[in-house]
């Protein structure tokens, strides 16, 4: 495995908040970005930016347990300034938006107390 394709999940989940591109990848590694796609994608059977997506979008889930927190200040938290883009994400990969996803866990944990 080369060492690049090591060290990109870490950059990926150290940095998710951060808008990464496969041009810095490139830059950084010199490698092409397109080699870093298509070998990150088979090593680990996920694209470099679908990557980063789901570690946002899991980590949101991890927010979106603090009552307090609006789902705008998780959104920008976790890299996307707008919000819509955010919850249209979210649904597609969890078939469910962020505000129903809260409800449904925070019901279901107010049931087991």
């Amino acid at each position: 495995v080369p060492s690049y394709l090591v060290e990109i999940p870490n950059i990926i989940h150290e940095h998710y908040n951060q808008n990464m591109s496969l041009s810095a990848l490139e830059m950084q590694f010199l490698v092409s970005r397109y080699r870093i796609c298509r070998e990150y994608t088979r090593f680990y059977g996920i694209s470099p930016l679908k990557d980063q997506t789901l570690q946002r979008l899991n980590h949101a889930k991890t927010l979106l347990l603090i009552p307090d927190m609006n789902i705008q200040d998780i959104s920008s938290q976790i890299g996307y300034e707008n919000v819509t883009h955010f919850i249209k994400l979210f649904k597609k990969y969890f078939q469910i938006t962020p505000g129903a996803f809260r409800q449904t866990v925070l019901v279901s944990q107010s049931t087991l107390h």
